[in-house]
């Protein structure tokens, strides 16, 4: 199932042209059934797969904000760091002060 797959770190770090090969529909057609039964694109969906991935690891790792961005699938930080504010009120790194639940963290 597409749904299920989508949902695993590995799918959606890919670029979303990767992810869109995983399903027989076109691009049209998958964003157009994407937003028919889940109410968004697939893109705004991965964003928030990825963004809720990285508040995991900002909380339960001291991974560096850099390694995190990489590994949700940005290949720009900075637009990691622009995205992650818009959708979450804060700086990766001022999320990270609020919620680490780690020892020893380094900041």
């Amino acid at each position: 199932d597409f749904i299920i797959e989508l949902n695993k770190p590995e799918v959606f770090s890919s670029p979303l042209y990767q992810i869109y090969g995983l399903s027989h529909y076109s691009q049209s057609r998958l964003i157009n059934l994407f937003k028919q039964y889940i109410g968004k694109t697939p893109a705004d969906y991965i964003i928030e797969l990825r963004i809720n991935y990285a508040k995991i690891l900002l909380s339960k790792t001291n991974y560096s904000t850099l390694f995190i961005s990489n590994e949700v699938g940005y290949s720009s930080y900075s637009h990691f760091i622009t995205i992650f504010k818009q959708k979450t009120n804060f700086t990766p790194n001022e999320y990270r002060k609020l919620y680490y639940y780690g020892s020893n963290l380094e900041n």
